[in-house]
């Protein structure tokens, strides 16, 4: 099974049923996840909770990657907004780092 099929099954037994072809490649959502998670660690806990209101409310997670914050992840992202129901993003973050801890690092070719 291939890093982005793992992974995708991962998020999907945690709920959040994404396509594998959404799933950057390994290396490149390891940066997105640490840049996400820096970004709304920066945030007060005030600001961190309207972002998860926000985002659970709204199909708007993609914003994140044009913004800048973490482009990597804009296919993730995408995939996430177009679920029946949206997904608070520190729910996201933690289901995909999460799937990241199951599966590993991925293949290394």
């Amino acid at each position: 099974m291939s890093f982005a099929d793992a992974f995708s099954q991962c998020l999907s037994d945690a709920g959040i049923p994404v396509d594998s072809g959404a799933v950057p490649e390994s290396s490149e959502l390891a940066a997105g996840l640490g840049q996400l998670s820096d970004w709304i660690g920066s945030l007060t806990g005030e600001m961190q909770q309207v972002l998860d209101e926000v985002t659970g409310d709204y199909p708007v997670s993609e914003l994140i990657a044009e913004a800048d914050i973490a482009p990597s992840l804009a296919p993730l992202l995408r995939a996430i907004d177009a679920l029946e129901a949206s997904v608070p993003i520190s729910t996201f973050l933690s289901a995909c780092e999460s799937a990241r801890a199951q599966v590993g690092e991925g293949d290394p070719a």
